[in-house]
């Protein structure tokens, strides 16, 4: 229903913005750990009620629970897209559930628009014999008509080895560290990699060039222990800002990206980066909105300098 945006239309730094943080959304940061919040007082009793009709089996009441668009994503990255759709799987599951408890634990909350909240915590399925699966889960709440609903729902990887480092957590993305130019001139994007002192995060260095004009973003990558999931934040020179969450999917890493551009328009997207070989890696943005308005795809390829191009 919304026209496309072309991409000519958008800023350099808002172009960088959305390769790098995501398209935008105005953004709260500083998690809200106000018990008394209303809202959060509100999308916690949403989720205690949702806790006690799944006890119940009553798939009606966890169903009104999901908005008619919603999205459940688990663990294996497999989407469940509607609010239908997510009601039959629903439907499916809960035939072998019988006298099954869920206990939902909120571990980080934050208000992102008057209308948005993300929450992170984590699921404890316990069964009638007793044993118990704990699943870290991603919830984005929207408020539809002054009631808060499930708008996404996405299954982490249980990560139970809490002795490892940050340094260690961030070894399977350290083929990021380096110097790197994009294949693409138009335009031409640089990227430098490396360790922050203590080898606690990954900072990156983005600088885009379109004839006489250059932007600057910063990126810092790093394990968030709380949520157990790897987390971004990036600034860039012209006032933009935004923060994402990135899981391992195969050969590759998928990000949920927030943000908000220079000119305060609002979206999100998602991103993928791929290792090609040593030498080369792909970034893509999909999904991307501003304002609701959908934007076409982004593709870059990126090369290690002083290496040939090497086509993915």
């Amino acid at each position: 229903m919304f026209r496309r945006l072309k991409p000519g239309k958008v800023a350099l730094a808002s172009l960088l913005s959305l390769l790098v943080g995501g398209a935008a959304q105005r953004l709260s940061f500083a998690q809200d750990s106000s018990k008394n919040s209303p809202d959060r007082e509100a999308i916690l009793k949403v989720a205690k009620s949702y806790a006690a009709a799944f006890e119940k089996g009553d798939v009606d009441a966890l169903v009104a629970n999901w908005a008619p668009d919603a999205e459940y994503i688990d663990e294996s990255g497999k989407i469940t897209q509607g609010r239908e759709a997510i009601a039959a799987m629903l439907r499916k599951n809960f035939k072998g559930a019988k006298g099954y408890k869920l206990d939902l634990q909120t571990t980080a909350f934050r208000m992102v628009t008057p209308d948005v909240a993300l929450a992170d915590g984590k699921a404890t399925l316990r069964s009638p014999e007793g044993s118990e699966e704990r699943t870290p889960y991603s919830i984005v709440w929207v408020k539809k008509d002054g009631d808060w609903m499930l708008r996404s729902l996405r299954d982490l990887p249980d990560d139970s080895d809490e002795e490892m480092t940050p340094a260690e957590r961030l070894k399977p993305l350290t083929w990021l560290v380096g110097d790197w130019v994009s294949t693409e001139k138009t335009p031409e994007i640089h990227v430098t990699c490396h360790w922050a002192p203590g080898k606690s995060f990954l900072l990156l260095e983005y600088h885009s060039k379109a004839g006489e004009k250059t932007e600057t973003t910063s990126q810092r990558i790093g394990w968030d222990p709380g949520s157990e999931r790897f987390r971004s934040w990036y600034f860039d020179s012209a006032g933009g800002f935004g923060e994402g969450v990135w899981r391992e999917d195969d050969d590759q890493w998928s990000g949920e990206m927030i943000s908000m551009l220079p000119d305060g328009r609002l979206g999100e997207a998602r991103h993928i980066a791929r290792s090609v070989d040593k030498n080369s890696w792909t970034w893509q943005a999909r999904d991307r909105t501003v304002d609701g308005r959908p934007l076409s795809d982004v593709d870059v390829h990126f090369v290690r300098k002083g290496t040939k191009e090497v086509k993915p």
